[in-house]
């Protein structure tokens, strides 16, 4: 009986709860040696009056966290990992064991959870329960017949790569081998993968570039799949291939970038996959920028792989980011209300308030926005004011909002008059003004209201100006001015005669 024992749990810990015990995301990472199968067991001193269970312990691990003590079947206390709640599995029947000859073929065919996500399952044996993980991550499968099984995580929360198939036994022996298991107890393990994606877009207006980094964790296990995928916004430019890059890695070799219209795939190949080390990121870099003037760009990415712990590929999607830009409308007026056209003009990066003066940043210039007025297909660097006064500059960044961030902002732009109207003295000062997202959709992440601003520029005539008097008026002049120096002349002389 003892023997029967012995082998029996050899089987049972190797083709089961060994694998269970690890069946994570690190299924590499954290698999535990697996003790050498027997095949000469029987079934001898299961008490068929007991009911049979198998019940889950999901465990999710940090990053850094190892497995812990080897599973054997019976409950334990103090297992690594915090209990995961959401995981969705089902039981295959993978073989009844009524007799002693099913145990031994048991032990033959299934020598180790290698084969788990390979067996091919009998429609009528596929599937016999099912449950979600609940409670700090249990789901208990009750009445269950004898037979070997195998479980399957199904779905996994966001965030989190789901586990690996395993095989497991139930009944099956205690550790020791002295008494049977009928409440069988797994603790599956798994990890997060973490991706995340950032934007770069400080005093980017539309029109300029600005850059998208994707950074995508690697899961432990056989990669057979690993794709980054981004889809721009249709109103950024269309991407190319020299518009992406990933850091460390060569195009062509390891990995291929194809482009479909805005969506962008950076998909690894074997030779790529083979470089890919667990638990390490990949920075992908997707540089972007408006086909034109818009006030609010989204942007989120996916990450695609398996790793063999899965029926299909997961796809882990990346949190949003978000950019902004407004408009500023731009009214040029005399000293009353006379709009004057013809006002030149730049965009300029700048920096003071607080009570200091507004500053030009240094070594910089004028910088590109849409325009009302002229050329308004493209960005350009002068606005110049039409006939009713005015000048729309669209797709300045906002100054509270910037690489997907209200804090530590640097943006700011002011206007800088570079030409006034004929008869008209610019004003050399900057001009600051006020361009923020302000409220925003909670879901969408779009501005609630345009985002505008408003600039009132006044000139002054010039006063080297001659007034407007007509011809006849300029000779009057020129001929009063000749007879006063021709007077003074005349009594220069008299006076020199009479001395």
């Amino acid at each position: 009986m003892a023997n029967a024992f012995t082998k029996t749990a050899a089987i049972a810990v190797a083709a089961g709860l060994t694998l269970a015990g690890s069946a994570g995301i690190a299924t590499d990472a954290i698999a535990q040696e697996t003790p050498a199968h027997t095949s000469n067991v029987t079934g001898a001193g299961i008490d068929s009056s007991k009911s049979l269970s198998l019940t889950l312990h999901k465990k999710k691990l940090a990053n850094d966290q190892q497995p812990g003590e080897q599973a054997n079947g019976q409950e334990m206390q103090g297992v690594p990992g915090t209990g995961l709640d959401g995981v969705e599995y089902k039981l295959d029947l993978v073989k009844s064991l009524k007799t002693d000859q099913d145990w031994q073929e048991a032990a033959k065919t299934y020598k180790d959870n290698k084969t788990a996500d390979i067996l091919n399952i009998e429609p009528e044996k596929a599937n016999v329960a099912s449950g979600t993980t609940a409670n700090g991550g249990n789901v208990k499968f009750e009445n269950l017949e004898r037979g070997l099984y195998r479980v399957v995580e199904t779905k996994a929360p966001a965030g989190v790569v789901p586990g690996a198939p395993f095989l497991v036994y139930v009944p099956m022996t205690n550790k020791d081998g002295t008494d049977w298991v009928y409440d069988v107890h797994a603790y599956p393990k798994n990890t997060e993968n973490t991706v995340t994606k950032e934007v770069k877009d400080e005093w980017a207006n539309a029109g300029d570039e600005y850059t998208y980094t994707l950074s995508t964790g690697v899961p432990a296990g056989t990669l057979t799949k690993y794709v980054v995928r981004d889809t721009l916004h249709e109103k950024l430019a269309a991407p190319t291939e020299e518009n992406v890059k990933v850091e460390g890695f060569t195009v062509g070799t390891d990995y291929q970038v194809n482009i479909d219209g805005q969506k962008v795939e950076v998909e690894f190949t074997e030779a790529g996959r083979k470089k890919l080390q667990a638990g390490t990121q990949v920075k992908t870099t997707i540089t972007a920028k408006t086909k034109e003037a818009v006030q609010h760009i989204p942007n989120q990415g996916t990450l695609i792989y398996n790793n063999g712990s899965s029926e299909h590929d997961v796809e882990q999607p990346t949190n949003e980011v978000h950019t902004y830009w407004g408009n500023l409308k731009v009214t040029k007026t005399d000293e009353g209300t006379k709009p004057l056209a013809g006002a030149e003009f730049e965009l300029v990066r700048c920096q003071g308030g607080e009570g200091k003066p507004w500053t030009q940043v240094a070594d910089t210039g004028a910088q590109n926005a849409y325009s009302s007025t002229g050329d308004t297909t493209k960005p350009v660097k002068k606005f110049v004011t039409g006939d009713d006064g005015t000048v729309t500059i669209s797709g300045i960044h906002v100054e509270d909002f910037e690489n997907n961030s209200a804090e530590n902002v640097k943006t700011n732009f002011c206007l800088k008059e570079t030409k006034a109207p004929k008869g008209y003295i610019a004003d050399d000062k900057l001009i600051p003004f006020e361009l923020k997202r302000g409220e925003v959709n909670k879901e969408t992440g779009a501005p609630v209201k345009t985002i505008e601003s408003a600039a009132n520029v006044k000139n002054i005539k010039s006063p080297n100006t001659l007034p407007n008097t007509g011809g006849m008026g300029v000779l009057i002049i020129v001929l009063a001015g000749l007879a006063i120096i021709g007077g003074g002349v005349y009594a220069a002389r008299r006076n020199s005669q009479s001395a």
